[in-house]
């Protein structure tokens, strides 16, 4: 069986009923912390705002992170001198908004391979045992989203740290059930794209 979010505060917010809830929801399933299906994971960096929009290498915010999907024509370029290896996003990298609303979060699509991605981002390089796009989903819907946001109770900025992304619990439901839940992420991201492609 799984286990419940494994990091504890003092603070009466992070004991909320939804959040113990969610506890229960998750000791009762098969779970694994993040930290051990991911190879590698960074957060990104943080250019100058004057630098926004100057050089060639094409940089990603959080709000080009959407709800499973990436909106890469709408990245701006800052210059090559920002370049770092942990920030820059590869394809099939799971790419989670851990800063602001802390809701965003997609599998890095072909099309913005060799990215950066900003402070805001925290670029996760899965395990070949777990489906990137299942992590993706997982982490953007319902029981992500509450572990998320107990992380950042009771903070001026919502913010998940390194140690709360770390800690999410993913529930594990089989190579089956989790390649069939990627596929129906990716058969909506290719969707959006013809479509918006019309």
């Amino acid at each position: 069986k799984g286990g419940a979010f494994r990091l504890a505060r003092l603070d009466a917010e992070f004991y909320q009923p939804h959040f113990l809830a969610a506890d229960t929801w998750l000791q009762a399933h098969r779970t694994q912390p993040l930290a051990n299906l991911m190879l590698s994971g960074s957060y990104g960096v943080l250019p100058k705002s004057e630098d926004y929009g100057s050089g060639d290498l094409r940089f990603l915010r959080a709000t080009d992170i959407g709800h499973l999907y990436v909106e890469e024509e709408n990245a701006l370029r800052v210059p090559r001198s920002y370049a770092d290896s942990k920030g820059i996003a590869r394809t099939g990298d799971v790419l989670l908004e851990v800063k602001g609303m802390i809701a965003g979060g997609a599998v890095c699509p072909e099309e913005a391979d060799g990215y950066l991605v900003n402070g805001s981002i925290f670029r996760i390089r899965p395990k070949t045992d777990i489906d990137a796009h299942f992590l993706a989903a997982v982490l953007v819907g319902p029981i992500g989203a509450v572990q998320k946001q107990r992380a950042s109770s009771n903070s001026v900025i919502s913010y998940v740290s390194l140690d709360f992304v770390r800690a999410l619990q993913i529930p594990r439901f089989g190579d089956e059930k989790e390649t069939a839940i990627g596929d129906d992420v990716r058969c909506f991201d290719s969707n959006r794209r013809k479509a918006s492609s019309l």
